[in-house]
Parts: C-alpha cells; structure tokens; sequence
C-alpha cells in the first residue's frame, strides 16, 4: 500500500480524483437546492430580504433552526420573532448564508446517531467560530468564508474510518489535530484534509473554500501567503485546524492555545489571541444548539416554522420591498430596535429602509407623512422600538418632515 507522504503531486492528484468519485457514489449527497439558491442570492447584491425568506421556508427544519438563533437571548428580541425575514435581519445575510450550509454539511458529514461524527462536528463549529473571530480580528478574509472555512475542514474525519481500512484505532488515541494528521500521512494513502478536498468538489464550492480546506495542516511559507483571499484563508485554517480541544467540549485546552504559530504566521501576541479565544467560545456555545440533530422538538420547530410561514404570508402583502430608488434628495437615519432606519421624504410621502450591519436596504416601507406613528413605522419594518429615547427620535423626525 502506498502511503500520503510518498505520494508525488500527480500521484495526489489521482488519489483525490478517486475519492471524489467515491465521495459523490455512496458517502456525501450533493449540494441541496436551498443552499444553491441561497449561495447565488449572496452574491447578488440586488437580492432582498424577501427572497432569502423565500427560499429558506421551502425547508422547516432549516427555517426553525434559525427561528431558534433569532429567539436566543444573543439578539435579545421581545416579543419574540416569528418570521423569517426579522430573522435574516437579525442574523445577517453573511451568517446565513454560513449557517445553511453548515446546517446541510452537519447532515451529510456522518450520521447524527454517531458519536464520531457528532463530535467532529462540534469541534467544527468551534473551528468554524474561531477562524470568524479570527478574520474579524485580523481583517485578512471576510469573516463568512472564514466561518465555512471552519465548519468543513475537518469533515472527512468522519468518513475515515468508512474509506479506509484500518483507520479507527487511530481515533481511539488521545492525538492531537496535528499528530493525527501526521499519523495519517505516515500510514495510510490519503489524509482526511484529502477527503475534505473531495468533499469541497462533490459540494462544488469555490476555490477559495476549497483549497484552504485541503491545505489547512499545511503550514504556510512566512510572508507568501497574504496576497490572495485564498491564502489568507489559507493562514488562518492553518492555525485554527492545528488548536488542541477538550475531549468532553468542543473548547480549548488552554486560554492562548499554539501562541507561537499565531504570533509567526497572523502577528497576533498572546493577549490579544487569549481575548479572540474568549469570542470564539462565546459564539460557539451560542451556536452549537442551532446544528443540534437530536436534542430539538422536531415536531415543535415544525409548528413554530408553519406558524412563521402563516405570519410571513399576511405581512408581505402590506410590505414594499424593492431596491432603493435614488430620488429622495436627503436621507435621514435612526437607530430603532437596535437596527439602522434609513428615513426618506418624497414629495407628501415618505419611506423608511430597514438597513443591516452593512448599511444595505433590507426592508421598505412607504406612508404618507403625518399619518404614520414611529410605532406603526417599526412594526411595518419588523422592529421593536425597545428604547424609547430612539422611539422618540424618530417621532420626532416624522413630527419634521411633516411639518
């Protein structure tokens, strides 16, 4: 048998190619339609709220997970939310985008019966959570391709033991990521950063996913890798894949795990790594419920889904989404319910934009001026205007523009 280290690169190559074709017969379905269409959304930067909202229904289990996200205490929302485009706003287009797929990864990756598989994937979203706080901290990659990144490159672990013979003893060691790498290098043909690879094909994501994917126990040459995107990303999942975690949680071992390579190659001290892990393991233990396979209430996620289904059909009709125009001559903005309003008067009508993190126009609504209250405008845009100085100041802005 040949083993990965004397593999040359055509060899490589062919021993990809061959798992890739193993991978897409009998262990990893293709990539589904929900996540397709919300992958081709991301990237139009005319997409609106509505049509995330779209798409994300047509899937309860994914729509009560991210019901469930918005209704945690990180967003701290009263009342409750119970549609899915307040729930886009709140989570961000970037996270889901990031969470669907990580929501389908988590169900193709192993079965949700094996304790294997379920283990891996919490430390993949661990993973996943530290290379975002990572980009965030360091502002080499945006922090949604990170947070992928993260949650796929440990997913052929799992499927070791189904592709090659032999591999389950080595689980059994207490390794760390890195030893057990190595272990695979020196006994068996292929490595599961190789079946990673293969899965990236089959799920047919981008380079720039995939080749961090497969490269993350490879360390990156000092200095040559911050160029690109893809190397960047590259830097990252180097020191992400390589952090020690606990056997019974998926957190680290320590405060500032592997300082020196995160100092060497990301020019992070100690400090500041020990304030990123500290995020990270706050995200995390925010997030791991979402990726739950057993301890939800399947059938009450799928009541709460249909109940936000029933809402989303009876407000869309009193909704105006649209891509913003450009006539309005000034635009006024307001913090409402902890998110951005963008105020624009027209003529004897008005229209408030409810706006993400990054200042685009999520949700439109259009009123006459001097007939709508600041609270009727926040419910219109989804809003609960929890501070009344910011409820205040939006009355009084209508009471201006009125005038």
């Amino acid at each position: 048998m040949r083993i990965r280290k004397d593999l040359d690169d055509r060899a490589a190559r062919a021993m990809v190619d061959a798992l890739t074709e193993c991978v897409r017969r009998c262990v990893i379905s293709t990539q589904p339609e929900v996540v397709s269409r919300i992958l081709v959304l991301v990237e139009d930067p005319d997409a609106q709220i509505n049509q995330f909202a779209e798409v994300i229904r047509t899937d309860a289990a994914l729509t009560g997970r991210l019901l469930k996200l918005a209704n945690s205490a990180h967003f701290s929302q009263r009342g409750g939310v119970t549609t899915i485009e307040r729930a886009c706003v709140l989570i961000g287009l970037d996270r889901i985008r990031s969470l669907s797929l990580g929501f389908y990864l988590s169900r193709s990756a192993g079965s949700p019966t094996d304790a294997l598989a379920r283990r891996i994937w919490g430390e993949s979203v661990y993973r996943a959570c530290l290379m975002e706080q990572l980009a965030e901290h360091t502002g080499a990659a945006p922090k949604s391709e990170a947070f992928l990144v993260g949650l796929a490159m440990d997913s052929g672990v799992p499927l070791m033991p189904r592709l090659v013979a032999g591999y389950a003893p080595a689980l059994a060691e207490s390794l760390s990521p890195t030893e057990l790498y190595e272990h695979e290098r020196s006994s068996f043909e292929c490595t599961h950063a190789d079946v990673g690879e293969a899965i990236a094909r089959v799920w047919n994501l981008p380079e720039v996913l995939s080749s961090p994917i497969a490269r993350h126990h490879t360390e990156p040459a000092i200095g040559g890798e911050a160029r690109t995107t893809t190397g960047r990303l590259h830097l990252l999942a180097y020191y992400a894949g390589m952090v020690r975690l606990q056997t019974e949680r998926a957190e680290p071992v320590s405060d500032a795990p592997a300082a020196d390579i995160a100092a060497r190659h990301l020019g992070i001290d100690a400090e500041a790594l020990a304030g990123i892990v500290r995020d990270s393991v706050a995200s995390y233990r925010q997030l791991i419920g979402i990726f739950s396979e057993v301890a939800d209430d399947i059938e009450g996620i799928g009541r709460l889904a249909e109940r936000s289904h029933r809402l989303l059909n009876s407000e869309v009709d009193r909704m105006v989404l649209q891509t913003p125009g450009v006539d309005a001559p000034a635009v006024h903005r307001v913090m409402l319910g902890g998110s951005q309003v963008e105020l624009h008067s027209i003529g004897a009508s008005a229209r408030a934009y409810l706006c993400d993190s990054q200042g685009r126009r999520l949700v439109a609504y259009e009123f006459t001026l001097g007939e709508a209250s600041a609270e009727q405008v926040a419910s219109a845009l989804g809003l609960h205007a929890e501070d009344a100085s910011h409820a205040g100041k939006l009355e009084a802005l209508l009471d201006r523009l009125a005038a």
